[in-house]
């Protein structure tokens, strides 16, 4: 006896849906590592990730690449967690307060963003400032490339955009941020920026 249809409905969609995230979910949990620098938080980011991905399956497209799609809403998620971390005020039971506690958070200006504190990972403040620096196009390709270590395919898909122009941005952010470093450092000597793949 086989089960009625509308208990079968949703099954297909979700084996699929399975089926396709499964060999991603290692990549997914190793980014959101990356991104949390907590395991408890990467769990709960590759979760929220999931559960959106899940409700917006049905509007992936056929010739878009699994991976690059979840990785741009697992980015979407966090910098959306971040913000709402910033807006909610820090919870201190009030019998713990002093007054040197309410001079010492007077003095603190709000969070940093999720793009300062990427950059702020990178270390070196001459190649952060130089990113600043670029076209918001080139310094989100660059970024991508670089720090994230996507491919250039796995570009395209999360900027819409055409895998050559994706290869083209990359050169002109390089050879931007090359320049800009040969500015800052002295034109005499060429320097290599720690971390940022050379692919121009």
């Amino acid at each position: 006896m086989t089960p009625p249809a509308e208990l079968t409905a949703d099954a297909r969609p979700t084996a699929e849906f399975e089926r396709q995230v499964a060999p991603v979910l290692g990549d997914l949990h190793r980014h959101a590592m990356r991104m949390t620098r907590h395991r408890a938080d990467a769990e709960d980011l590759v979760q929220d990730t999931m559960a959106s991905a899940f409700a917006a399956f049905s509007s992936l497209r056929a010739d878009s690449t699994i991976s690059a799609w979840l990785y741009r809403i697992l980015v979407n998620t966090h910098i959306s967690n971040c913000r709402k971390m910033r807006r909610r005020p820090a919870l201190v039971s009030a019998d713990r307060i002093t007054e040197r506690d309410l001079v010492a958070s007077s003095a603190h200006s709000a969070l940093p963003s999720a793009e300062d504190q990427a950059l702020q990972r990178l270390g070196d403040q001459d190649v952060i400032a130089a990113l600043r620096a670029l076209p918001d196009v080139l310094r989100v390709t660059v970024y991508y490339a670089d720090v994230e270590g996507l491919g250039c395919k796995e570009i395209s898909v999360l900027m819409d955009a055409p895998v050559g122009t994706v290869r083209s941005r990359l050169h002109r952010g390089h050879r931007q941020l090359r320049g800009l470093l040969a500015d800052k450092r002295g034109r005499g000597s060429y320097y290599a920026p720690r971390g940022l793949a050379q692919t121009a």
